[in-house]
């Protein structure tokens, strides 16, 4: 079990299992916030946007983008959307 960051700023458990399908599906880069490389990959052009998502994917195909996207549908509680916080 893990603990991933929510929208609210709080924390919530991701169990293994769906942790582990995230990952054997996805062929990008998953940063969690333990990553050394999460805070350049958090920012945005824009500097008056702070976001600290619980992860980041940086997707490397189409595939990984469908994979994403089914994951923060699946656990909206962790993501208000692919774009604003799986990227």
């Amino acid at each position: 079990m893990r603990a991933l960051r929510t929208l609210n700023g709080g924390t919530a458990p991701l169990s293994s299992e769906a942790l582990g399908a995230l990952e054997s599906g996805f062929r990008g880069r998953l940063i969690g916030e333990a990553h050394q490389e999460y805070d350049e990959a958090r920012r945005v052009w824009n500097g008056f946007i702070d976001k600290r998502p619980g992860m980041i994917a940086k997707c490397s195909c189409l595939a990984d983008v469908v994979v994403a996207v089914n994951f923060a549908r699946d656990h909206t509680s962790y993501c208000r959307s692919a774009e604003a916080d799986i990227t």
